[in-house]
């Protein structure tokens, strides 16, 4: 059990890893911030047929490859005394959520360092602070006594020495960790629905879709795993990151003779904004991908933006207008904060056209459509409306010059090479 001895494993002494840990737990008293103490223990038998000396620079290139990868924040301390190897970190969080990226970090370092150790098996342990009581001693203790029991559970496994925390973890592990191994087994693709004029027919845009082909439900939507990954900055970090690699693969197909290049969008969830990375992550991806043009990227914000009482989002939006990108905005019809969506540089405002359905008074609901199109052109930005099923609809909506619509009605996501053919067949 957790609340047992700690298993040969020693009190750390006055010194730059005690310290260190009193200093971080005093910090954490005083702001009432969270203080994450994790212990890494890991073996493999053929450490036992090391030399001392090859064994410890095993040791210091896992510590640093850990400090690494990890934040700059972050501390990597001396391997613990005791029959166990077993590295301490300690990480302050303003909320735990920052702790997955910290641990999903962990786990990408450990599986860089295993080329010599095919067999290598580490345990992660977590303590929190306030969750974990105690003094800051004890909470280096119950993570070690935690990442010794969590050694040959399952490989690099991870546990918090809360009770309650790890249940919480235990509910959501399994789907991130299939949404991780699905991008590395190949079962997301990117979809590509366009956009077109109203007035014309003729693509603006596309908008990349990304859909999960799971192995034992089928074709997976956006809407059936996005809004769990969204909890997950570092999540749908991961998910950002492969889908802007499996755009600038697809761009060429994007290409045809049209007034502009086509536009591509992108959505974004509110919690990657808030982060206040995002601009830094997003300017190395257009750095690794070099034929990735950012003036044809436009990010979708959601529309919980508008109610967002945080000037960060006003920032990140400001520096990305800096990189070139665009944004546009999934606007709600029964809460449009119009004081909130003035300010805004948006190329587009996007409506779904379910949320007006009326099949009682239609005309109602067209002059509707219309007067919100008005509205947002007034504002110095273009109405997108969203899930235009049926050529009645968009013979209704075809008239405005300014307006661009999206749906199964236009046309389906596709593949890049179908979205190259049908493309051509719009010149």
């Amino acid at each position: 059990m957790i609340g047992q001895e700690n298993k040969g494993l020693e009190t750390p002494r006055p010194g730059a890893l005690g310290e260190r840990l009193e200093l971080a737990y005093q910090l954490a008293e005083r702001q009432q911030s969270l203080l994450a103490v994790i212990a890494l223990a890991y073996r493999s038998p053929a450490l036992a047929d090391w030399p001392k000396t090859r064994s410890r620079a095993f040791e210091a290139k896992l510590r640093g490859r850990l400090q690494q990868v990890l934040r700059t924040m972050d501390y990597v301390g001396e391997p613990l005394a005791g029959p166990q190897n077993c590295i301490p970190i300690i990480a302050t969080l303003r909320e735990l959520g920052e702790l997955e990226p910290v641990i999903h970090r962990l786990r990408s370092a450990l599986m860089t360092c295993d080329d010599e150790l095919n067999d290598l098996q580490a345990g992660i342990g977590v303590a929190v602070y306030p969750f974990d009581s105690g003094p800051s001693e004890s909470l280096l203790e119950l993570a070690s006594a935690t990442a010794i029991e969590s050694l040959g559970v399952a490989r690099h496994r991870f546990r918090y020495a809360n009770a309650e925390l790890e249940n919480r973890r235990a509910t959501s592990s399994d789907l991130q960790e299939a949404i991780i191994h699905g991008l590395g087994r190949g079962e997301f693709e990117v979809l590509y629905q366009p956009v077109v004029e109203a007035s014309t027919g003729l693509p603006v845009a596309v908008e990349a879709l990304l859909h999960w082909r799971h192995p034992e439900r089928g074709v997976l939507t956006p809407g059936n795993f996005l809004p769990f990954a969204q909890r997950y900055t570092w999540l749908m970090r991961e998910l950002g990151e492969w889908v802007l690699a499996e755009v600038a693969e697809a761009l060429p197909a994007f290409e045809g003779p049209f007034a502009a290049p086509l536009k591509i969008s992108l959505n974004l969830g509110l919690a990657e904004i808030l982060t206040g990375d995002f601009i830094v992550h997003l300017r190395r991806q257009l750095e690794r991908h070099s034929g990735l043009d950012a003036g044809r990227l436009v990010f979708e914000l959601p529309r919980d933006t508008l109610h967002a009482e945080d000037t960060r989002v006003g920032t990140v939006i400001e520096a990305g207008r800096e990189l070139g990108v665009g944004w546009a905005l999934d606007a709600d019809f029964e809460n449009l904060a119009l004081n909130a969506l003035a300010p805004l540089p948006l190329e587009w405002v996007k409506f779904d056209t379910r949320a007006l359905h009326d099949p009682q008074d239609e005309e109602r609901k067209h002059a509707a459509f219309h007067a919100l199109g008005q509205l947002v052109c007034a504002l110095g930005s273009r109405p997108v409306f969203t899930h235009v099923e049926n050529e009645a609809l968009r013979r209704v909506l075809g008239g405005d010059a300014q307006m661009l619509l999206q749906g199964y009605g236009i046309a389906a996501p596709m593949q890049p090479s179908v979205l190259q053919n049908w493309l051509r067949s719009r010149r």
